[in-house]
């Protein structure tokens, strides 16, 4: 359960209106992310397990060791690098943990090296990534092509003047998602990796009041990612964690604050992530950056952003109860401009505190 509040600093710019301020907000959710239901089954050279989460989420992973291979499918991520931000189940999800969305995937491991397919948002749409505009009327038609009009509370039926362009636009597949990694354990002393992933993704159109065109954008997001942790310094360990990404906006592959940057961002996500096991509970401390490196003249580079949060781990005995109070600040420093400012990093005056506890038992 997550108890607390958030509180707003200065003016918004960034999720809403510009120059709105925000009233503090509580947080009360018994049924939460770090809340849920969960049955394992583990053999020899099978298992698996399946996941009820609070928030109304079900997730599962089932595992075959064939040979020196093993073959697992499910609905999980299949990369992150969590840190140890234990508060309301934080871990730095989506700013600084360099994860994979929640969706299915079949992977394959051996040694320590694995690979596989994520479904990253391809489902329901229709195959290919080179289709031009004009083809798009041809493969799929809409007879009710227009838009509602909120002044006048009626659909305004535009099918008329589209011609031969009798589709609404949409977004078309190039693959599902993919990635390669490797994970490597020197037993009491470090562990270290790398991530490769990304996804072929399709070109959509959009109307722009005589015919439809293609959308402009990367149609090759990826994801560069390598990471560490010294564990020799017993109680203490530190994990670094570094990520570029190209136009992460562009599939769901990927779970990374974009702030706002658009199609062409490049992304740089880093994560230092400090955790000592003391008396009588666990310390947690961990920052996180993340920036747009794209060109700030012509594709909105610039954007930043830092996140800062410590936590306590209290157990309480042998119960399996567990209370962590905790605090993060989440400061945007640069957004995309607007109108006169389009085109370039404008300062952000967006942050915010989030104070509070969770409480959570494990049985």
């Amino acid at each position: 359960m997550d108890v607390g509040a958030r509180m707003y600093q200065g003016k918004e710019t960034s999720l809403g209106a510009a120059d709105e301020t925000r009233a503090p907000e509580w947080k009360f959710n018994p049924f939460n992310s770090g809340s849920g239901l969960k049955l394992s089954v583990e053999g020899d050279d099978a298992g698996g397990w399946v996941l009820w989460r609070g928030d109304g989420g079900f997730f599962g992973e089932g595992w075959v060791n064939i040979g020196p291979v093993q073959l697992t499918i499910g609905i999980n991520e299949v990369f992150a690098q969590w840190s140890n931000l234990g508060v309301w189940g934080d871990s730095n999800w989506g700013f600084g943990a360099s994860a994979s969305s929640d969706a299915p995937f079949i992977k394959v491991s051996a040694e320590g090296f694995y690979a596989g397919l994520s479904e990253a948002g391809i489902s329901g749409k229709a195959i290919g990534s080179k289709y031009k505009a004009e083809k798009m009327g041809k493969l799929v038609r809409d007879d009710r092509v227009g838009w509602w009009d909120d002044d006048t509370n009626a659909w305004v039926d535009n099918t008329a003047n589209l011609g031969n362009y009798r589709v609404a636009p949409g977004k078309f597949a190039g693959s599902p998602g993919f990635f390669v990694g490797y994970d490597y354990a020197i037993e009491d002393v470090a562990t270290f990796g790398a991530v490769f992933a990304g996804q072929l993704v399709g070109k959509g159109a959009s109307w722009d009041g005589t015919e439809f065109v293609d959308d402009d954008g990367t149609t090759f997001p990826f994801m560069v990612n390598i990471h560490g942790k010294v564990l020799m310094l017993d109680p203490i360990s530190i994990g670094v964690n570094l990520s570029y990404y190209a136009a992460p906006a562009n599939t769901s592959l990927f779970v990374v604050n974009t702030l706002d940057s658009g199609s062409k961002g490049k992304l740089i996500e880093a994560m230092i992530d400090f955790s000592a096991a003391l008396e009588p509970c666990t310390v947690g401390l961990t920052g996180a950056y993340i920036m747009d490196i794209a060109d700030k003249k012509k594709d909105n580079g610039g954007s930043a952003a830092m996140k800062i949060g410590a936590c306590a781990t209290f157990g309480i005995g042998d119960t399996g109860f567990s209370i962590i109070p905790g605090v993060i600040y989440t400061k945007i420093m640069k957004v995309p401009g607007t109108g006169a400012d389009a085109g370039k990093a404008v300062d952000a005056k967006e942050s915010y505190l989030d104070l509070g506890v969770s409480l959570k038992y494990s049985f």
